[in-house]
C-alpha cells in the first residue's frame, strides 16, 4: 500500500494499534508514511485523498487509525466500510469521510463526493 507506489510485501503489524496505551503511529514504515501523508492532507483540508493498494496491505487498518486520529483532533468523522454504501452518507456534514473498499464506488458517486 502506498500513496505513490504499490507495496511489494504484506503488511507486518507487530502490535495492536487500537489497544489502550498503543503508540499513536502504526509500526510498519510504509503504513507510517501513508498515515503521515494523509494526516498532512487532512490538515491542509485537501478535498479528496485516495489510498490504493492490493489486498492485505493495511488499508483497513489505516482507515481505523486515521478515524481515531481525526476523533482525537475533534473532527467530525463518518466511516463507511464499503464504497457501494457511500450514497447513504451523501448530504451528511462531516470534516472527514473515510471510505474503505472505495474501489466499489461508482463514478457518479465519486463525482458527487468531489463536488461537495
Amino acid at each position: 500500500m502506498s500513496i505513490a507506489a504499490p507495496m511489494n510485501r504484506p503488511l507486518q503489524v507487530e502490535t495492536d494499534p487500537f489497544a489502550a496505551g498503543a503508540a499513536s503511529l502504526p509500526t510498519s514504515s510504509s503504513l507510517r508514511a501513508a498515515f503521515r501523508e494523509i494526516e498532512k492532507q487532512i490538515a491542509l483540508k485537501t478535498p479528496m485523498i485516495l489510498v490504493t493498494g492490493g489486498a492485505s496491505t493495511g488499508k483497513t487498518l489505516l482507515v481505523g487509525i486515521i478515524e481515531r486520529r481525526c476523533s482525537e483532533l475533534d473532527l467530525v468523522v463518518r466511516r463507511v466500510d464499503r464504497g457501494d454504501m457511500v450514497h447513504l452518507t451523501l448530504g451528511q456534514k462531516c470534516d472527514v469521510l473515510l471510505v474503505d473498499e472505495a474501489n466499489s464506488l461508482s463514478r457518479s458517486t465519486l463525482e458527487v463526493l468531489s463536488a461537495e
